[in-house]
Parts: structure tokens; C-alpha cells; sequence
């Protein structure tokens, strides 16, 4: 018998590449992408974060202020929990490899839940 990989409803914050994405859905994943929800570009990562978790989504961004801003870890203790890619690189490319390897190490929405996932190309850890 074989397992399925678990899929999982990800938020794109509004820097977070589109065709990431779309990567994303290639797996079976289901995307939402922020700037189509709020329609409004500019919006603060607070409200990026409100938005992921009435959309019951796990949120992707590449902004730093999720783990460093002390008002915004609070909140990812209520959400499904954010995945910060942390590349100086922000191309799809580097995007997508990092995300495979997020992927992998998610066995279930609860190894998220409630955290911050920070990734690089050569580390991953949960906090």
C-alpha cells in the first residue's frame, strides 16, 4: 500500500511568485493568492496574515518581518502557520526547490500549525 503525500491550501502574500504557485497546484496543493483576495496591493503583512487564516491557508512569503516582528509571531500562534523562504535569490526557480524540500518534511498540516517554517536551500526548521 502506498501513502499519498498530504495536500495542503497555501496563501501567496503578494511578493510571493505567482508561478510558484502554480507549481504548487501542479502537486495537487490548493493556492490562494493574496492580492486577488484583497484586491489592494501594499497592504501590511498583518493583514496578509488575517486574510491567510480566514482562508484557512497556509501563508507563503519571503518577508523577514514574520519571524522578527514580535506582533506578527503572536498571530502565527492562531494561524495554520506561515512557510518564510529565506533567499536572497527570489526567482521561481529557487522558490520551487526550496518549497520540494519544505514539502517533504511536512507529514501533516499539525507539523505547521501554529509555527513559522523558515527555508533555505540548505536548512529547514519549524519554531
Amino acid at each position: 500500500m502506498t501513502s499519498h503525500p498530504p495536500k495542503f491550501r497555501f496563501y501567496l502574500d503578494e511578493n510571493f511568485p505567482v508561478p510558484a504557485g502554480k507549481f504548487l497546484r501542479s502537486l495537487g496543493h490548493t493556492v490562494v493568492e493574496g492580492i486577488k483576495i484583497l484586491k489592494k496591493p501594499g497592504l501590511s503583512d498583518k493583514r496578509h496574515l488575517e486574510a491567510s487564516a480566514k482562508q484557512k491557508a497556509i501563508l507563503l512569503a519571503f518577508d523577514r518581518d514574520f519571524r522578527i516582528n514580535p506582533d506578527l509571531k503572536e498571530m502565527i500562534k492562531d494561524s495554520l502557520g506561515v512557510i518564510l523562504i529565506e533567499a536572497t535569490d527570489t526567482r521561481t526557480e529557487t522558490a520551487q526547490k526550496i518549497l520540494k524540500k519544505v514539502l517533504k518534511s511536512m507529514k501533516t498540516e499539525n507539523t505547521i500549525k501554529g509555527k513559522i517554517c523558515c527555508a533555505s536551500i540548505d536548512k529547514i526548521f519549524f519554531s
